[in-house]
């Protein structure tokens, strides 16, 4: 279809990971993210670790992760990816990659993208095969990506939020029933 096909580091503002250093933990405050609560299309916040503001504020020096940025799990399994929704305060370990896409990219048709065989081939590909496997910056900054036009990249976006408000009906509808039964 003559669409550009392209490296992340040529479409990307910044692709990063997040903090190597080992945070101070406590038991409530900001959310740290790991791999564990990056899964596809969505973050799980059933077993997340937290830590306060000082901590925060010393890893926000090197990274403020922003709404639309798009999350790729880079330890133990790799190559999950979501969207950093709206309003949503927390910083990022290590096993976690951050890509901050250009302005003419959109981040959600990015992350289903990043989900498909093309890119998890690129991924199965480069990971590091240790005891655990790995996805390093460098290597994520070389996977290739398919970039139609931006209207066919929006146009994806309003399929992908049509699915969406549809799956919450059926899950509302699903739970009434449970309920009634």
């Amino acid at each position: 279809m003559g669409w550009r096909k392209v490296t992340f580091e040529e479409i990307s503002d910044l692709i990063t990971d997040g903090e190597h250093a080992t945070p101070r933990r406590c038991d409530e405050g900001i959310y740290l993210l790991s791999a564990r609560n990056v899964l596809n299309h969505e973050l799980s916040f059933e077993e997340v670790d937290y830590i306060d503001q000082d901590e925060y504020d010393r890893i926000a020096k090197r990274l403020v992760p922003q709404a639309g940025d798009v999350l790729i799990s880079c330890s133990g399994t790799v190559g999950r990816a979501c969207t950093v929704p709206e309003d949503l305060k927390f910083q990022l370990v290590r096993s976690v990659a951050l890509v901050r896409f250009k302005s003419e990219i959109n981040p959600v048709f990015m992350e289903h993208q990043i989900t498909m065989p093309y890119i998890q081939r690129q991924i199965d590909a480069s990971k590091s095969q240790t005891s655990q496997a790995n996805l390093f910056q460098g290597k994520i900054k070389k996977l290739t990506a398919i970039v139609p036009p931006v209207k066919l990249q929006d146009q994806f976006l309003r399929f992908v939020e049509q699915i969406d408000k549809s799956k919450n009906v059926a899950e509302k509808a699903t739970a009434a029933i449970r309920f009634m039964l």
